[in-house]
């Protein structure tokens, strides 16, 4: 999924690498890396640029002091620790982190060039109708 982040300076794309409901919070928040640094952002700043999800990533409900939903790659969701070590700096979780973003970066790459080779439209514009 990418989004377009409103800050303060600029407009700019970000991958967003996992959504989160907080605790006592109705509204989602996308987890994107900016300038370097790891964070959650609120819905409010940004619009949905894409919206397709990565077939692995995993869900974690409930049982959880920090959060109600959470989705995105599996260490985020499934290691407590890499969940707080992200956001902390710890080296490992950025590590993890950054590889996979660069997964995801393939994938949604991947993704985007078979989209745009195979569509209706264009299998539709080869038929010729008798």
């Amino acid at each position: 999924m990418k989004i377009r982040y409103k800050n303060s300076k600029n407009i700019i794309d970000y991958l967003v690498m996992g959504i989160c409901y907080f605790k006592n919070n109705k509204k989602p928040y996308y987890l994107i890396e900016e300038e370097n640094k790891i964070k959650w952002v609120s819905e409010i700043y940004i619009d949905i640029e894409k919206s397709k999800m990565p077939f692995n990533w995993s869900i974690s409900l409930g049982n959880n002091s920090k959060y109600d939903f959470l989705c995105g790659y599996y260490e985020l969701c499934n290691l407590p620790k890499h969940f707080e070590g992200i956001i902390l700096g710890n080296k490992k979780d950025l590590e993890i982190f950054k590889k996979r973003k660069k997964e995801l970066e393939l994938w949604l790459e991947k993704l985007d060039y078979y989209n745009k080779e195979i569509t209706f439209e264009k299998i539709l514009s080869k038929i010729k109708l008798k």
